[in-house]
């Protein structure tokens, strides 16, 4: 006779199994609980939404996909590569971050940056030379662009960034900052005065830190801090 057929045959000891299952649940949940209660509370960034679909075409020609940065960290802006002061500029914050990274304590995950234009009539050389005037690494820093259509709807709804592009080819936007983890969640939205390098390291070294130790029972205390909203100040 099987394990199965004994099980349905015999619903009491199905109940009892199910209820010890229930009490280890709860019982690693009650540690979990008080490890957070007693120790250190963990800092997490918040995961806010999925992030969105999309296709570009990066400096070098090359395509470039949503799922192509999963596995790393991604900080992702938006740009125009003809905008001139006193059009905002998205460059410089980009280019301390990237001078910061060396600076991460054991990262596990790579980090990378995405600089999207929003300009339809910006080309892959006018992205290059985009990326050469800003220092741009290109191993770690992509300059994209993509279908104008494709764009409005990955950067408006889904990275809640807001832009318009007028009938007179006047480009108007709101520089954000979005950070998007390994799995292709959003863990932070960053508005232009606001943002730092700063600010923006701290929750990159935090997300690491959270990707490296999240095992076995201390995946628990994780999953506690998020659930009781232990989030950094901004």
């Amino acid at each position: 006779m099987t394990a199965t057929t004994l099980s349905a045959s015999n619903p009491e000891e199905h109940r009892r199994s199910l209820v010890r299952w229930l009490g280890g649940a709860g019982a690693l949940l009650l540690l979990a609980a008080i490890a957070f209660a007693i120790f250190q509370p963990i800092t997490v960034v918040p995961r806010i939404a999925p992030s969105p679909a999309f296709s570009l075409i990066d400096q070098n020609g090359v395509p470039l996909t949503s799922e192509d940065l999963r596995g790393g960290l991604t900080l992702i802006t938006i740009m125009d590569a003809d905008c001139q002061s006193p059009c905002p500029q998205t460059d410089p914050l980009m280019r301390e971050v990237m001078q910061a990274l060396p600076t991460l304590e054991n990262p596990v995950v790579p980090v990378q940056l995405l600089s999207i234009s929003i300009d339809p009539r910006d080309t892959p050389t006018q992205l290059r030379d985009y990326a050469a005037r800003v220092g741009a690494d290109g191993d770690i820093w992509r300059i994209a662009a993509g279908d104008p259509v494709q764009l409005k709807y990955a950067l408006g709804d889904g990275f809640r960034i807001y832009y318009e592009v007028r009938q007179n080819g006047e480009i108007v936007f709101e520089p954000t900052y979005v950070l998007v983890d390994s799995i292709g969640l959003i863990r932070g939205i960053y508005q232009y005065e606001k943002a730092n390098a700063e600010t923006l390291r701290r929750d990159i070294q935090l997300i690491q830190d959270e990707i490296r130790n999240s095992k076995g029972a201390a995946k628990l205390v994780y999953e506690t801090a998020h659930l009781f909203l232990c989030y950094p100040t901004y």
